[in-house]
């Protein structure tokens, strides 16, 4: 999903996302490991980024923002990430299913 995309479908986008997403940013990917608070506004997750916990709110009310805390028991956000598109988890299991074939 293009963050355009993701814009488009507002608060929607935070029901197709599940364990195994993938967020793509300028500074590397979040792959999402479980969940935390949710409102109609956001939704907490638990992520990983290069091996380490990170802590991640995806906020989907006048645009899509995603916002990261370094402390994974922290609910400070103090970094925000330019999000350029978000990878289902199913999607990324059927290319690694095509992958497997070739």
């Amino acid at each position: 999903i293009t963050k355009f995309q993701a814009e488009m479908m507002g608060k929607k986008v935070l029901n197709k996302i599940s364990i195994g997403t993938t967020f793509v940013t300028g500074n590397g990917n979040y792959v999402v490991t479980g969940y935390g608070q949710k409102s109609n506004a956001f939704q907490e997750y638990d992520a990983e980024k290069d091996g380490e916990p990170k802590k991640v709110k995806l906020t989907a009310m006048y645009g899509v923002k995603l916002e990261v805390s370094d402390d994974p028991r922290s609910s400070v956000y103090r970094n925000q990430e330019v999000l350029d598109s978000i990878i289902l988890e199913s999607r990324a299991y059927n290319e690694s299913e095509n992958l497997k074939q070739c």
